[in-house]
């Protein structure tokens, strides 16, 4: 590394490089890694204790602590150390120079992330366009100043999914239904999962696949089948049902916190936001 011209040294796609290869090396048994480099790697295998998977009522409860009095946090630095985590892993998948990416919000706290991970994706060099069938509420303060942050960067907003999806879009991110749904989908997101689900676009998830129960999976068969799942905070209990690409975003968590709810969560490589959950063996 010392040996690339200090710019490249510098930039993100350098950054984003280390952290794929650290990624990589991360899951990586001993066996397979030289002695002196696997001493230094975070020891997290299928063989450690199992990750825990949240049910619908300890990811609630998390969020809590969380934004509670005791750790302090405020909604809009969680969405945006999630949405970030989000623009990050679809990075390390996607070839930004390649790839058109159209972000698909929802109502709530989700679609938050989604807005946070467009503008990121963005500056990472994605042409990226943003879908909200739902108008925000004008109460929803921080979510139009994520609308006019994008905005700012020129980044087109439709109120509509477009009739070709795979005319404008190479990714589709899935923000539209996190850890809160329950019940049918309703409109105008009944239309927006059928549309996704007959597109040959790419589809990365934040935190569940929308219309997926949140503990059980896709039982009602309306659920969108992403390639790759970005878990925030920590995996739901859905994503056991999960067979592709599986991250773990949102380098956030205390480990009091992680201790007390058990989480057991996987080491972040080096400096990165995310990390690869191996697939069982």
């Amino acid at each position: 590394v010392r040996m690339l011209p200090r710019a490249f040294r510098q930039s993100r796609s350098l950054h984003l490089l280390l952290c794929a290869l650290r990624v990589q090396s991360t899951w990586a048994t001993a066996s397979g890694v030289p002695r002196r480099i696997a001493r230094t790697l975070p020891a997290f295998s299928n063989n450690a204790t199992p990750m825990k998977f949240l049910t619908q009522q300890e990811a609630k409860e998390v969020d809590e602590e969380l934004m509670g009095p005791r750790i302090g946090f405020r909604l809009e630095q969680l969405m945006e150390l999630a949405g970030q985590s989000v623009a990050n892993a679809a990075a390390l998948v996607y070839d930004a120079a390649k790839t058109r990416v159209l972000v698909v919000c929802g109502p709530g706290n989700n679609g938050g992330d989604g807005l946070v991970a467009a503008r990121h994706l963005s500056h990472f060099g994605f042409a990226v366009q943003v879908v909200v069938p739902k108008p925000y509420r004008d109460d929803k303060f921080f979510f139009h100043a994520l609308l006019s942050q994008l905005r700012a960067m020129d980044i087109p907003i439709r109120n509509e999914l477009p009739s070709d999806v795979d005319a404008v879009a190479d990714v589709i991110v899935d923000a539209i239904f996190g850890f809160s749904f329950a019940g049918s989908v309703r409109p105008p997101f009944d239309h927006v999962l059928n549309s996704i689900r007959s597109s040959t676009a790419r589809v990365v998830s934040v935190d569940v696949p929308s219309g997926w129960d949140v503990e059980r999976g896709d039982t009602a068969g309306v659920g969108l089948c992403p390639d790759v799942l970005v878990s925030l905070t920590a995996p739901k209990l859905c994503a056991k049902a999960f067979t592709g690409r599986h991250f773990v975003g949102g380098r956030f968590v205390p480990r009091q916190l992680a201790e007390s709810f058990g989480l057991e969560l996987p080491p972040f490589p080096g400096t990165c936001t995310v990390v690869e959950v191996p697939k069982p063996a």
